[in-house]
């Protein structure tokens, strides 16, 4: 039995459309039915719209990456590098 290849990359801005669709599905198919119609989609617009996505991406702080399953894109996953809270506190 011949496994699938995983490859897990580093979004970029370039995958901002891609990045939108998975999370905006991946959201939908989690939250339905706890929340109104319009909450939901205020949620998606504000959270998961193409050039928000795109604005974060161009954040060095902010990390995306896109899990691959043979070529086929399965997951993303978010992180945000904060220092702050490394820094010892100034007095």
């Amino acid at each position: 039995m011949v496994k699938n290849a995983i490859h897990i990359k580093r979004a970029n801005v370039a995958d901002a459309q891609l990045l939108s669709h998975l999370g905006e599905i991946t959201f939908v198919e989690t939250f339905a039915g706890t929340c109104t119609d319009e909450d939901m989609q205020s949620f998606v617009k504000n959270v998961f719209e193409q050039d928000v996505l795109a604005n974060e991406l161009k954040d060095e702080n902010d990390f995306y990456f896109i899990d691959f399953d043979d070529e086929e894109q399965v997951v993303y996953m978010s992180l945000e590098e904060v220092y702050s809270a490394y820094r010892p506190s100034q007095t």
